[in-house]
């Protein structure tokens, strides 16, 4: 269980004998609310451990961002699920790639997977103008918040262009090699007509030891901000 002073948040992982294909996290402030992330091993995978968005470990001071449409908002909109509107970035045409939202761990992790949801604009709104998703990103890391690269394809050997969201409020996992990071951006490159609009977890766990330092940054492609 992780336990906030909002909501306690629940993980059950379903009777399959080896595999885990589907699991569920469910809010307690929010008993309606169940989401289903298909054919993700998501619970018998190494390293993925849930970061401290949903669960609120994070403080917000560690979540950042290019712009925000409400300036006098939190940026803990941008927690998966324990938000109930998410991050929308200022311009109303942004360009692809230049906004960004960010997440600082605090100190160097290793990443291997984030979880992105999208937004809803006004608490209760029906209207699809105020539900916002992102369809496609690219991300990045960095150790000092300074140096920063994407993780690359590696069968084009550019930046990887990772499938977001199809719909506002259904999560999506999405799984890479491990990094070791303490930043992680997310870059949207394509959205929903209602715009951009995202809130997201990251996936990882502690370093084993010293050592892990020494793959970071290792054969990865540095770009200036």
């Amino acid at each position: 269980m992780y336990k906030t002073a909002a909501s306690v948040v629940k993980i059950d992982k379903p009777n399959n004998d080896h595999k885990v294909n589907e699991y569920f996290i469910s809010s307690h402030r929010t008993s309606d609310l169940m989401i289903f992330c298909h054919s993700v091993s998501l619970l018998d995978a190494p390293c993925s451990e849930l970061q401290g968005m949903l669960s609120g470990l994070l403080p917000d001071s560690q979540i950042s961002a290019s712009s925000m449409r409400d300036i006098h908002g939190s940026m803990g909109a941008a927690r998966l699920v324990a938000s109930r509107s998410g991050w929308f970035p200022n311009p109303t045409q942004p360009i692809a790639g230049e906004e960004w939202l960010q997440v600082d761990l605090g100190v160097p992790k290793m990443v291997r997977g984030i979880i992105t949801q999208g937004a809803r604009g006004l608490e209760g709104s029906s209207s699809a103008d105020n539900r916002a998703f992102v369809r496609k990103y690219k991300l990045a890391h960095s150790l000092n918040g300074k140096d920063w690269s994407y993780i690359i394809d590696s069968k084009s050997g550019f930046a990887k262009i990772f499938e977001g969201n199809s719909h506002y409020d259904t999560p999506e996992v999405r799984r890479f090699d491990e990094i070791v990071t303490q930043q992680i951006r997310v870059f949207p490159e394509r959205w929903s007509p209602a715009g951009i609009g995202m809130r997201m977890e990251v996936l990882g766990c502690d370093l084993p030891g010293k050592s892990a330092h020494l793959k970071a940054e290792h054969d990865l492609q540095p770009w200036i901000v």
